[in-house]
């Protein structure tokens, strides 16, 4: 009971602010677009595709849980000098799980510009200035089919008869559109020395998400400022250090990383990264808590509380990226989900170009 109970107020708590709530990654970096537009072509190669796939509280939904699934594309092409065009799609679908299964589906298209502002033969590093902008559209839904309503009240036999009309229209958001907006700078140093700082600006238009007709409800925009690099140790070892910080209306989240990328250095190069990060929040200026009697005791506290501990690797092997992370909860929402975090599987493939290109890009 105490588990359900913590589930009753947490949504209760959440409520509001699920419906406004961009999903977000543990390997964000593994889902550049989605991160921001302005990465939009930043790789070495011809064209890259990325899947991301997350689940989490599946002891609560054991049926449906909650759901995340991405995946993405682009392509640069050369317009002058060492400078690129790169366009790209974007496809998600975010489900919360449980009876109505609140889901949030968008796609959409990314251009970024890359002009270089110098190069190894004007000095010490490769560094390019990036400019990338997404339109795309979605909706939202909820799933009706498992719901029970007051006009399936079966008077004969005394209780709520599912097989009975309901009354009720199954809500669908009308189809929105979206405009996102990003800027990105990097710098190469060497084969492992590289530093990167961006930024992203979601959500530019409000885009409206009502479920009810005449009605006005829109989405937070969402600002988000990351950026990392790789540090070398010596010739095999680097540090991947990453950082990201993200606000979207009165939800704030931050997540730093630590990896630690091994490499063989041969020329069909094979590396393995491992390392922990850390993620902190602050939700919509409430939130519960556990009292002596280890019951949900809601608070208004709106300060920046721990989330989760996150334990990432990740395989790279010529052309293929493949990355595995999992949450542990520290937050109050280990008691209510038994300790069990979410999990998180990502796969990223770079197609070589044709011919030897000069552009060098960081590793993200």
């Amino acid at each position: 009971m105490n588990r359900y109970l913590y589930l009753l107020i947490f949504s209760c708590i959440a409520a509001p602010a699920i419906q406004a709530q961009d999903p977000i990654l543990s390997q964000y970096y593994a889902a550049p677009q989605y991160l921001n537009p302005a990465m939009t072509g930043v790789f070495k190669g011809m064209w890259r595709f990325n899947a991301n796939y997350r689940q989490q509280w599946t002891n609560i939904f054991a049926d449906v849980p909650v759901r995340t699934i991405h995946a993405g594309a682009d392509m640069r092409f050369n317009v002058i000098n060492e400078d690129y065009l790169a366009v790209g799609l974007n496809l998600l679908q975010d489900e919360m799980g449980g009876i109505s299964r609140l889901q949030q589906t968008n796609g959409s298209l990314s251009v970024s510009y890359m002009k270089q502002l110098g190069g190894r033969k004007y000095g010490g590093s490769d560094q390019y200035l990036i400019a990338g902008g997404q339109f795309g559209a979605g909706q939202h839904s909820l799933n009706f089919g498992n719901l029970l309503f007051n006009q399936q009240y079966d008077s004969m036999r005394i209780l709520l008869n599912g097989q009975l009309p309901s009354g009720e229209t199954e809500p669908k958001t009308n189809i929105f559109s979206d405009f996102n907006a990003g800027l990105m700078w990097y710098a190469v140093y060497d084969h492992n020395k590289s530093f990167y700082v961006g930024g992203a600006l979601n959500h530019l238009t409000k885009p409206n998400v009502s479920f009810l007709d005449n009605k006005d409800e829109r989405l937070y925009r969402r600002w988000t400022l990351h950026g990392g690099g790789e540090f070398p140790m010596n010739r095999e070892l680097s540090l991947m250090p990453s950082m990201m910080f993200t606000k979207q209306g009165p939800s704030f989240t931050t997540q730093w990383n630590a990896l630690f990328r091994y490499t063989n250095r041969d020329w069909y190069e094979a590396a393995i990264r491992a390392g922990v990060g850390y993620r902190m929040s602050r939700g919509a200026g409430s939130g519960f808590k556990q009292d002596a009697n280890f019951k949900a005791v809601a608070t208004t506290a709106s300060s920046l509380l721990g989330d989760a501990l996150i334990f990432s690797a990740m395989l790279e092997m010529e052309r293929w990226n493949f990355g595995f992370s999992y949450d542990v909860h520290t937050s109050s929402l280990t008691r209510p989900t038994n300790y069990r975090g979410a999990y998180e599987l990502s796969l990223v493939y770079i197609h070589p170009a044709y011919k030897r290109v000069r552009t060098i890009c960081p590793k993200f």
